[in-house]
């Protein structure tokens, strides 16, 4: 039988358990079997502040939902929080906050024409980005980044709107797939651990005092340096 974990109203648990996605770099990978990236490194940093310690369960988005439940997780180490989840969801404070952009094959010219047809994630927070900022495009729905940048290699898009800062460390496994020249980032994503709610109400309040705490001490900027080259405003250091 699946042991289910409880949140008592006032009480916090030794370890707090969290699916986080282990292909989702900078933001949350495995390495020597264990979690990295500025995710988990966020939420173990933050937990200590209350004295907590955290464990990182590796699983697919596809796994993901089910695990939290069943109640063998507390929660998502990492979501993007979207209007549409506060209904079913509560979040932290911000992780980070990122954005999507646009990758084509580097044979294609420039950015001057806006891609006609475009591939991103049926799943998350891109599809309706993509709709609102390209109204005019064809997008097709896939079901990963591989299928989306893989539609680019092909030609059966112009391009693939995915998160700026995962795709970009995809790159080096893609050499045919550049970010689309003059084409700016567009969307504003901010990244969060997330419960069911109502149901880790005192994890939360754990969690959200630490990240204070980790923001007005400098860590969490200097944890966004360090993954990201960004501060934790999700601006590059001399950039917009």
């Amino acid at each position: 039988m699946t042991r289910r974990l409880t949140d008592a109203p006032g009480a916090a648990p030794g370890a707090v358990r969290l699916v986080c996605n282990p292909a989702f770099a900078p933001f949350s990978l495995w390495r020597h079997g264990r979690a990295a990236g500025l995710v988990p490194d966020a939420l173990r940093a933050s937990l200590a502040v209350a004295g907590m310690g955290c464990e990182f369960v590796p699983l697919n988005l596809e796994a993901m939902a089910s695990a939290v439940a069943d109640g063998r997780v507390h929660g998502w180490a990492c979501l993007a929080h979207t209007p549409a989840r506060e209904r079913e969801m509560a979040f932290s404070r911000p992780l980070a906050t990122t954005a999507a952009g646009l990758f084509t094959h580097r044979d294609r010219p420039s950015a001057a024409a806006l891609p006609a047809r475009i591939a991103t994630p049926a799943a998350g927070p891109l599809m309706p980005l993509v709709h609102r900022r390209f109204p005019a495009a064809h997008v097709t729905a896939v079901r990963d980044y591989g299928d989306a940048l893989a539609a680019v290699r092909g030609g059966a898009v112009d391009a693939a709107a995915l998160n700026w800062h995962v795709t970009r460390n995809l790159l080096p496994d893609w050499p045919e797939i550049v970010p689309l020249a003059g084409a700016a980032r567009f969307g504003h994503i901010p990244l969060a651990a997330a419960f069911p709610a109502g149901r880790a109400a005192a994890i939360l309040a754990c969690l959200d005092r630490g990240l204070e705490a980790l923001q007005r001490d400098g860590r969490l900027r200097a944890l966004h340096v360090r993954w990201l080259g960004t501060e934790a405003n999700g601006r590059e250091p001399g950039g917009a």
